[in-house]
């Protein structure tokens, strides 16, 4: 299960969105908003910028599988 939940990150963070004007895949999109982030704590920057990041899901499980994670999860 817990290989199945990093292979899905994995998958999603390989992905490609849109940002300043170019394409990244959202792993680099999350490196360069923590590294701003930690800057702007630092005091290197004087601002930063949240931007909401559209990503667009479809849902492959039914709902016994989901069930099944609530299940687990809660147990």
């Amino acid at each position: 299960m817990a290989r199945k939940i990093t292979e899905e990150v994995n998958q999603w963070l390989n992905k490609r969105a849109k940002y300043r004007d170019k394409q990244h895949t959202w792993s680099a999109i999350l490196l360069l908003k923590t590294r701003e982030m930690a800057q702007y704590l630092v005091g290197k920057r004087k601002t930063i910028d949240f931007v909401s990041h559209v990503y667009e899901i479809e849902r492959q499980d039914n709902m016994e599988i989901r069930q099944l994670l609530l299940y687990i999860f809660y147990f």
